[in-house]
């Protein structure tokens, strides 16, 4: 084997580490950005579960006020509409949790 026979396959060499090394950053950048963004997102849906959660307990709070200190020939309606919108937060709060989970 020559000198020039190991220098070419040396540069040969080098060429295929180079473009190996270029594909490894790329592949990494780009998981490095996707983890990024994944990140983000499911710190806004953490704040999004937390706070239909919150509103979820301010209507039972609600409710139970309500129900303690409301007389009247209405009682029973707005008893049953808070219900209603606390059960209806209740729903969304679950199909969002589903939702969450399929990601």
């Amino acid at each position: 084997m020559s000198y020039y026979e190991v220098d070419d396959q040396m540069r040969k060499a080098m060429y295929v580490r180079i473009q190996t090394t270029a594909i490894i950053d790329s592949a990494e950048k780009q998981i490095a950005a996707i983890s990024k963004e994944m990140k983000a997102e499911d710190q806004y849906n953490q704040e999004v579960v937390f706070q239909m959660y919150f509103i979820e307990i301010m209507l039972q709070s609600m409710y139970n006020d309500l129900y303690h200190h409301l007389d009247g020939k209405y009682k029973e309606a707005v008893m049953m509409g808070i219900f209603r919108l606390r059960q209806m937060t209740f729903n969304v709060n679950e199909q969002w949790e589903d939702l969450r989970r399929t990601f």
